[in-house]
């Protein structure tokens, strides 16, 4: 149950630092388009393509590496 609890810990801390920039740039749209009566709409557009930036730059990096770790191959 401890290496659970310290799992899902490190699961959470990763999350939130990952968080961090699509929130960051959520909130600056959502600044600059303040006046706008929808501009929810917009700050959660952003941030939900940060975050599927993110992903992908993450998952093409890992991917890299995996390959680099699969014996066998050259």
């Amino acid at each position: 149950m401890g290496q659970g609890i310290l799992a899902t810990g490190m699961l959470m801390l990763t999350f939130l630092v990952a968080l961090l920039p699509a929130a960051a740039a959520s909130a600056a749209v959502w600044w600059l388009f303040s006046e706008l009566p929808n501009a929810w709409i917009i700050a959660l557009a952003v941030a939900a393509s940060v975050l599927l930036a993110e992903t992908w730059w993450a998952l093409r990096g890992l991917g890299r590496r995996f390959e680099r770790l699969e014996p066998g191959t050259s």
